[in-house]
């Protein structure tokens, strides 16, 4: 470990070190390819400053204080690092700051708890929401609370120690979940990557060297997804409905037409409308788009003044089912399939019935796809950043690709 002070450089900011002012000393401590920067908390004159010596110039009292005080964090600083390294532990710069700083200043910094567990580390995850994740995200992180706890009364408490959450630990998580929670693999899986981010999360902040959390294996189950032709959207938006249902109706199409998220297209003010565009910046991801309208977009948003009407979520979803229910085409069967406590499940629905709020931005991809859009303009709309997340997300059949391909092969010569 290597630590060197130096007199803060205030060229671009308040002045200069030959502007006669009191300049702040800062401590830099290298170690292990790591840099820290730290304030001393320590203010001098620059020509009382001795770079080589490493020290403040003057014999009074009150100098010898501060040189000792600069003494005593290299001191205390080698003397972490010493005994990092003999207990074999990793040592981040984070992990320096937060155990030298409250030795250093004891009155600025209180001493904080240091947790050695998962459920602990959760717990102060959820209170302070440090990565400003979205309310639904931070849901799915409390639906793990009760869940972790419940599963170290029967594998003992130590099991959420960060040491011990490995590849087999992932194992047990997984049975406990399925077999005596009944949960679906899906639901495994959303709980298996929240673990691991906040394994990876408490590593970063120097909590624990554990990194045989990243072998927990996820595993995720391909769902019933469906998407709608342009013909079975055309079919609802010429469907007569009742007055109750006809907003629904059209936010449905509206969203179809645009690939907009429900949460996206309810957000939608006049001032995101730029005549042939739609200008929005998305809550789930927070990324700025434009949309360009199509004909029976612009009509359907010159019917509300630009600003489609709110429904409720429940409402939408439940009143989308009854009008889907009244297109023909939509009332064929569909085979969908599920695991919930380990057992694989077959059952027959009707095609209607899977439709709901995604379905609508899962349809214009798929639909632009098939009209032979390039990809790449298609993701500049729904905001998918890799080719890979595109062609998992959109719905197109074997048959519909070879007929696509064949189609192209018709127009060449050779």
């Amino acid at each position: 470990m290597n630590v060197k002070f130096y007199l803060r450089d205030l060229t671009k900011e308040k002045g200069n070190l030959n502007s006669g002012q009191e300049q702040p000393i800062w401590c830099y401590i290298t170690f292990n390819g790591r840099r820290l920067r730290l304030s001393t908390q320590i203010k001098v004159f620059p020509k009382n400053w001795n770079e080589k010596r490493q020290e403040i110039r003057g014999s009074a009292s009150s100098i010898e204080k501060l040189n000792l005080r600069l003494k005593s964090i290299r001191s205390k600083a080698e003397r972490i690092s010493t005994d990092y390294a003999l207990k074999s532990e990793v040592l981040t710069e984070q992990l320096l700051k937060d155990v030298l700083l409250p030795i250093l200043f004891p009155d600025r910094y209180k001493q904080v708890k240091r947790v050695n567990n998962i459920c602990d580390f959760l717990n102060e995850f959820t209170a302070d929401n440090p990565r400003d994740l979205k309310a639904g995200t931070m849901k799915s992180y409390e639906q793990l609370k009760p869940l972790l706890i419940e599963f170290s009364k029967k594998q003992g408490k130590s099991c959420l120690n960060f040491d011990s959450i490995n590849s087999e630990w992932g194992d047990l998580f997984s049975k406990f979940l399925k077999v005596e929670k009944n949960h679906s693999i899906n639901n495994v899986d959303k709980h298996k990557k929240n673990i691991k981010s906040l394994m990876n999360y408490s590593l970063e902040k120097g909590l624990h060297n554990n990194i045989k959390f990243e072998y927990i294996k996820r595993e995720k189950e391909e769902t019933k997804e469906i998407f709608l032709n342009e013909g079975e959207i055309i079919a609802i938006y010429d469907l007569d409905v009742l007055e109750e249902y006809q907003q629904t109706k059209d936010v449905f199409v509206f969203s179809c037409l645009t690939g907009l998220r429900i949460s996206d297209v309810l957000a939608l003010k006049k001032h995101n409308w730029k005549g042939d565009y739609i200008e929005i910046e998305t809550k789930k991801t927070e990324e700025k788009l434009t949309i360009p309208l199509r004909k029976t977009a612009k009509i359907i948003l010159q019917k509300y003044n630009g600003e489609l009407p709110y429904i409720y979520e429940q409402k939408y979803n439940k009143q989308l089912k009854d009008i889907a229910e009244q297109i023909p085409a939509l009332q064929v069967e569909e085979i969908v399939y599920s695991t919930k406590g380990g057992n694989r499940i077959q059952k027959s629905v009707y095609k209607y019935e899977l439709v709901k709020s995604h379905t609508a931005r899962r349809s214009f991809a798929t639909n632009e796809y098939l009209r032979g859009t390039d990809p790449l303009f298609i993701r500049a709309v729904t905001g998918h950043k890799t080719e890979k997340d595109f062609f998992n997300y959109i719905q197109v059949k074997q048959t519909q690709k070879a007929s696509s391909m064949l189609e192209l092969f018709m127009n060449r010569e050779f």
